[in-house]
């Protein structure tokens, strides 16, 4: 979970921020509404935020967004709803959006307000942004080990797990952010190229179901971007790629360069 998937190398991260630097925050993700997408930053500092979409991988663009709208809201004024549909991405992007969001008492909340998604997730470092907010309304978290993604060229990356030092390291993180200890238990017995699930079900008690006894929903406000569980892995794969070509249709830049990175 620390650095999952696509951009997670750190040699990686540090490549792509030369990339990101020459496109400018207007088309990054995470998604934002249609009247503050040319400018969200600036939209924040007016007080015209409501929300924001982290959606699809979780990478540099987050982290670099994230810090800036930090500076950019007033500390007496209130955070924008942070909605997520992620498969994961950089774990420590995802560790550092989750501080900026308990700094700030943020609302997390399952799906994106922006655009549909029939196969909602929150997996891998998303779970680190989850564990971060105030108040969390998600519906579906995966969690497994977390390993170093290195990228070598397209559809190239060799894998390595995630040293014993990063790994306590996350585990560190979920105790002080609140979430039960059970988790570290969970991850250590799901292997990188698993996913553990655990799915918010309406109707069954909330104090019996495992996404809240280990920390990760603890409202009971109901949300309208309910999970649906995938059929098959097939399903979620392709799920995935949509997110990416969804995001190019929403005008996104980072979304074509992480989709042309998958498929070429």
């Amino acid at each position: 979970m620390r650095l999952a998937t696509k951009f997670s190398g750190l040699f990686v991260l540090a490549s792509l921020g030369a990339i990101y630097s020459n496109t400018g925050p207007a088309f990054a993700y995470p998604i934002v509404s249609t009247d503050c997408k040319s400018d969200p930053v600036a939209c924040a500092k007016g007080g015209k935020l409501e929300a924001v979409s982290i959606y699809g991988q979780i990478g540099y663009e987050d982290f670099k967004f994230f810090e800036a709208l930090d500076e950019a809201i007033p500390a007496d004024k209130p955070f924008p709803k942070i909605y997520v549909d992620s498969e994961g991405g950089s774990g420590y992007t995802g560790i550092t959006i989750g501080r900026i969001l308990r700094k700030r008492h943020a609302t997390v909340e399952s799906g994106s307000p922006f655009i549909a998604d029939p196969f909602i997730e929150c997996s891998s470092a998303c779970a680190f942004v989850v564990a971060g907010a105030t108040t969390r309304i998600v519906d579906r978290i995966g969690v497994h080990q977390g390993h170093l993604s290195i990228f070598h060229g397209p559809r190239n990356w060799h894998y390595d797990p995630l040293p014993d030092d990063l790994a306590e390291e996350d585990f560190a993180y979920f105790s002080e952010m609140g979430i039960d200890p059970e988790i570290k238990d969970i991850i250590k017995a799901t292997p990188a190229d698993k996913m553990t699930d655990f799915y918010f079900v309406p109707g069954e008690p909330a104090t019996e179901q495992k996404i809240v006894k280990l920390g990760f929903r603890n409202s009971n406000e109901p949300d309208g971007n309910l999970a649906k569980r995938p059929a098959s892995e097939d399903d979620m794969n392709q799920a995935r790629e949509n997110r990416s070509i969804a995001a190019i249709h929403y005008g996104s830049n980072f979304a074509i360069h992480d989709y042309v990175t998958e498929i070429c």
